[in-house]
């Protein structure tokens, strides 16, 4: 698989980069991303980034996930976000 597109000064690693890379071969218009350097090139690609923090946001307005518990055992995970 290509990585077409992205400049030799681009600190992104290569699961970013194949995430970015699908999205553009499935033509969708947003990604899911955490890492901060992959969020930067994913909005310079044009994709609306959503971050686990939004997803797990979206579902617990939705009825599908306690919020407060989602973060709670996220913490105890090793996260960057």
């Amino acid at each position: 698989m290509g990585y077409r597109g992205f400049g030799s000064g681009c600190n992104i690693d290569h699961g970013e980069r194949a995430a970015i890379v699908l999205a553009a071969s499935l033509k969708v218009d947003a990604i899911l991303m955490d890492d901060r350097a992959g969020v930067a090139a994913a909005k310079a690609k044009g994709f609306a980034v959503v971050g686990t923090l939004g997803i797990l946001d979206a579902a617990a307005l939705r009825g599908k996930v306690d919020l407060v518990q989602a973060i709670d055992r996220l913490s105890g995970a090793r996260t960057s976000f």
